[in-house]
């Protein structure tokens, strides 16, 4: 067992007063922002000079409180989603208050929306913490729990690395069919073309590209050799550069941060060291990205991408997804009605595949559309008409279902089932409760900026290969020896 995680995990169930605390407070700070935001929306918010750099801070606090007081590790489902919905809720709005941004934060919206805005994210992190602790609180009346023994999942391991790295192989075999019918060159020349997804029906290839994550994270969690982590690493390479190349960075980043999360539960060793450099690498790689993808594939260099890059807007580009919550406050209820769970119903619909149905946006109305889709044509009419769109917010769907208390609602049951499914001591979870985790995480990071119908499907469909695997039965080694003794003396 890890000394340096059991030791923690020790300590901090001797200080069972700093997760009651912490969780007590945040519950307070949340109940009370529900009351002031539903008086504050028929009046005129004046915001001092103060307000938004203090929001700022105020909901980064909870990633510094779980790791210095509560124990929890950096790389945890629950700091990782923490981390995701602050650099896309407040990666623009701090810079941007303390006037160190090259953006305004007019694009935000008006000074009295990107207020209630920033109050509302507030209201998410506390009810987020507040969950989080009554997880922890619950979690450090129990013993550590002991590592799990390496004969126990010896077999079943075995059959997650086949099965992930034969779904991989069959997911980049379908994605193959799928783009035969306009040529893979031309895709590749036009990848990250929005006008290209409506006139080519390739719901197979993004399909397959979405899952081909869910396949690598499941191969991970079966990993038991040197050489089968190197092959492991090695896919995951190869799709984080593809959706690097064809300008998916959102996925790409997702994916990169489950990976960690399912290397460091099994109990694989990640320095410090490794972390600094891919957080150098994402920074770099963003802004290259978005240049690159808005060029023609023949205008694409390195050197000129890399050359006209801002590194330092990184974070304020992913915080300009905090429009969707602005504009989403300013729509509704005044003038669309609350959905009362339309988008989550919607969500699980898309569960089964679809591939009989209408390919194209013109067949529903605005007020039918998915969130991100919908806000887009709310906000920016003619990207929509051109197939872009603006993605959403994790903050905005449960406001935009059910108000204020919805996005209470949410985000404690979200912070205390990340909580609960956080791996404390690396090795002390089965091989196949780690996957179901990962494969779960990847899709919900990504709701960090989007809606729920990106959540659902990937996720149901992950945790279903998952059962069939561990449906399979095992075969003992020892009965194969026993067989194979047998067999010999019969010949």
């Amino acid at each position: 067992m890890d000394m340096t995680d059991s030791q923690r995990y020790i300590t901090n169930r001797q200080n069972t007063a700093a997760p009651f605390v912490v969780g007590v407070c945040s519950a307070i700070i949340a109940l009370a922002l529900i009351a002031a935001l539903s008086f504050l929306r028929a009046s005129v918010i004046a915001a001092g000079p103060i307000v938004l750099p203090a929001i700022g801070v105020l909901t980064l606090l909870p990633l510094g409180i779980n790791v210095a007081f509560l124990g929890m590790p950096f790389v945890s489902a629950t700091n990782l989603y923490l981390l995701m919905v602050w650099c896309f809720h407040m990666g623009l709005v701090l810079p941007g208050s303390l006037g160190i941004s090259v953006l305004p934060l007019t694009i935000l919206g008006s000074s009295e929306e990107v207020l209630l805005g920033a109050l509302c994210t507030l209201l998410a992190f506390s009810a987020f913490q507040s969950g989080v602790c009554l997880m922890q609180f619950l979690r450090v009346q129990k013993a550590a729990p002991p590592r799990v023994a390496a004969h126990h999942h010896a077999g079943r391991s075995r059959r997650f690395f086949t099965f992930g790295i034969a779904g991989c192989a069959v997911l980049v075999g379908a994605g193959l069919w799928d783009l035969r019918k306009i040529g893979i060159t031309h895709f590749l020349s036009q990848s990250y073309n929005s006008s290209l997804y409506q006139t080519a029906d390739l719901r197979i290839y993004k399909t397959a590209l979405a899952m081909s994550g869910t396949m690598v994270l499941v191969a991970l969690a079966g990993t038991s050799t040197r050489a089968q982590r190197r092959c492991v690493l090695a896919l995951a390479g190869v799709l984080v550069g593809y959706l690097a190349m064809v300008g998916d960075r959102g996925f790409a980043f997702m994916f990169a941060l489950s990976f960690a999360f399912a290397w460091r539960s099994i109990g694989y060793t990640m320095s410090r060291r490794t972390m600094v450099l891919a957080a150098v690498c994402c920074i770099v790689a963003a802004p290259t990205i978005r240049i690159a993808r808005q060029l023609e594939a023949a205008d694409r260099s390195l050197l000129t991408t890399l050359s006209e890059a801002d590194y330092f807007s990184t974070l304020e580009e992913m915080g300009s997804s905090f429009k969707t919550l602005t504009g989403t406050l300013a729509l509704v209820p005044q003038e669309q009605p609350y959905r009362l769970g339309g988008s989550y119903a919607t969500a699980v619909s898309y569960v089964l595949p679809n591939l009989g149905s209408e390919l194209g946006r013109g067949f529903q109305g605005v007020d039918q559309l998915d969130p991100a889709l919908w806000i887009t044509a709310m906000l920016e009419p003619t990207t929509y008409a051109v197939g872009g769109g603006l993605g959403y917010s994790a903050i905005a769907e449960p406001y935009l279902n059910f108000g204020f208390v919805g996005v209470a609602i949410f985000f404690v049951l979200a912070g205390a089932c990340l909580c609960g499914s956080d791996v404390m001591v690396p090795g002390t979870a089965s091989r196949a409760a780690i996957a179901a985790r990962a494969v779960v995480l990847y899709p919900l990071l990504i709701t960090a900026r989007n809606d729920m119908t990106n959540f659902v499907r990937p996720a149901v469909w992950g945790l279903l290969i998952i059962a069939i695997i561990c449906s399979l039965p095992a075969r003992s080694p020892r009965l194969v020896q026993l067989r194979r003794g047998i067999g010999e003396q019969l010949a």
